[in-house]
């Protein structure tokens, strides 16, 4: 029997979560190219700040809207009220966990397991709930 899966009906599914920060609500994508991930996943323990800085910026721009790049910009820019490595950092690693590491499918519900004899042990198993990410440094 064949099935049909309508994969644009799901990607139009897919809420966009928000974060506040410098007083404005950034609105994430739905989806994120696999690409945006590869210099933060490629960046080295050694690579220093200014590296880091724009691996983590170019990663936050590309999970929020669009239209927000700007602000994002004049927020990173206010010298008065200046966001911080670890600020910065909790950003990029709350988006990656919100748009990046989407399970693809609901959870499926295990089963009680074999019926008959019982041993008198059982295991669960157990997903991450985060998305191991090495730190800039």
């Amino acid at each position: 029997m064949a099935t049909t899966r309508d994969f644009d009906a799901e990607r139009k599914a897919l809420s966009a979560a928000t974060f506040t920060l410098g007083g404005v609500e950034f609105r994430t994508i739905a989806e994120v190219r696999p690409e945006a991930m590869l210099a933060y996943e490629d960046m080295t323990t050694d690579a220093g700040l200014d590296v880091a800085m724009r691996v983590m910026d170019d990663l936050i721009l590309s999970c929020i809207d669009p239209s927000q790049h700007d602000d994002w910009r004049r927020i990173r820019a206010d010298d008065a009220a200046p966001l911080g490595l670890s600020t910065i950092q909790d950003v990029g690693l709350w988006l990656i966990e919100q748009v990046i590491a989407r399970p693809t499918a609901p959870p499926s519900s295990s089963s009680a397991g074999p019926r008959g004899r019982r041993t008198g042990t059982s295991s669960t198993g157990a997903s991450p709930s985060q998305v191991a990410v090495a730190s800039a440094g």
